[in-house]
């Protein structure tokens, strides 16, 4: 069988774990801590949408990415800054800052696809959530 490199205490002493039982246990560790931090990211964006009593304006990242323009103007105007135009010229032209990640490609898809399921599953309540909240009479 193969074994895992590394060392594990296993009650009686040390041992070797065997691989595909290490393997095993990662990918459940995997699939918890992506259930875990979904119910998280569901629960955070709820709380601020039905527990925050102060203004709020949702932006989407897609907006934004989409019409940078239009959103900074719906920013601005929420916020209630004027725009001079000059500086918001300037803020449109440089939209894609200095500061640039590098784009990391995965060499495998690290969630199956009922992870990858329940994954858009909440994102399409929260977002239905935001939506209706946003304009319930619309919905």
């Amino acid at each position: 069988m193969i074994e895992a490199g590394a060392f594990f205490l296993d009650g009686t002493g040390f041992g070797r774990a065997p691989i595909l039982n290490l393997a095993a246990r990662l990918f459940a560790d995997w699939q918890q801590f992506v259930r875990d931090k979904t119910r998280a990211w569901q629960q955070m964006n709820l709380d601020w949408l039905y527990n925050f009593t102060g203004p709020t304006h949702v932006i989407f990242y897609e907006q934004l990415v989409d019409n940078v323009e239009h959103t900074l103007k719906t920013v601005m105007e929420f916020i209630e800054v004027p725009m001079e135009r000059d500086l918001f010229r300037c803020a449109l032209e440089r939209k894609e800052g200095i500061y640039r990640r590098k784009k990391r490609v995965l060499a495998f898809e690290p969630y199956t696809l009922k992870m990858r399921e329940e994954l858009n599953s909440v994102q399409e309540r929260v977002y239905e959530a935001i939506y209706n909240f946003a304009s319930p009479a619309s919905r």
